[in-house]
């Protein structure tokens, strides 16, 4: 049972990935943004992983902290930067709310999607797969890591690039300095979980770390609907 009900929640985030940008296309969102949210999310990995194995082999010597401090600043940095570039660069203005809310949206729908395919045709490791089954056999979060997670992730990265497209576009700069603090707090707490090893699958510390994931992606998305909410209409 454990297992059937985490593919089905498996198969509600792929769907929540393909239904959400398709109903801001339905409100008047255009397809050129949608391409350009993809692209932004493709050419911000290329860039950051590089930048991140520097920024790791220039600070091999410094704490696990202060290491994964500086990888969240390169994620927040590549990643939003990217977006600012594109909105700024290959941008057509004036931007409609729907339009900058599907290239904020596209970006977090096709890491989702990506991810998603890597899961179903990676091979993972047994003993993860069995500290898997027994957290979740003892918890839903844990069950239903990959729903969660993903929700939390769309989330942030809608919300953060959508401050940053609000601060390009002439919104006030607290937008983007929420954004990429607050991309930055997430991407290095979850490098520094990995770099100590913290076992996902544990309940405890699944509860403690989404719950922290979660609060700064409810930050960032609040922010950006109530910028929107405050706004003119386009």
């Amino acid at each position: 049972m454990g297992a059937r009900s985490s593919f089905i929640s498996f198969a509600a985030a792929v769907c929540v990935a393909v239904l959400l940008p398709a109903l801001l296309l339905l409100a008047e969102g255009r397809w050129p943004w949608l391409a350009w949210g993809a692209v932004a999310w493709v050419i911000a990995i290329v860039l950051k992983i590089p930048a991140s194995i520097l920024v790791a082999v220039v600070l091999n010597r410094a704490g696990k902290v202060a290491q994964n401090v500086a990888l969240g600043l390169v994620s927040a940095a590549s990643e939003l930067g990217v977006a600012a570039a594109i909105l700024v660069y290959a941008a057509d203005r004036p931007l409609s709310t729907a339009d900058l809310a599907l290239f904020a949206v596209a970006a977090g729908a096709t890491e989702l999607l990506v991810l998603a395919a890597v899961a179903l045709f990676a091979k993972t490791d047994e003993a993860v797969v069995a500290r898997w089954q027994a957290g979740a056999r003892a918890s839903l979060l844990v069950r239903h890591t990959f729903f969660v997670e993903r929700m939390i992730a769309l989330a942030g990265h809608s919300g953060s690039r959508g401050l940053v497209g609000l601060t390009v576009l002439g919104g006030p700069v607290w937008a983007a300095a929420i954004a990429v603090v607050g991309f930055a707090a997430t991407d290095g707490l979850a490098g520094y979980g990995q770099a100590r090893g913290w076992d996902w699958s544990d309940p405890a510390l699944c509860r403690r770390a989404f719950g922290a994931f979660a609060a700064v992606s409810a930050v960032e998305l609040g922010a950006f609907l109530a910028l929107l909410w405050s706004a003119p209409a386009a």
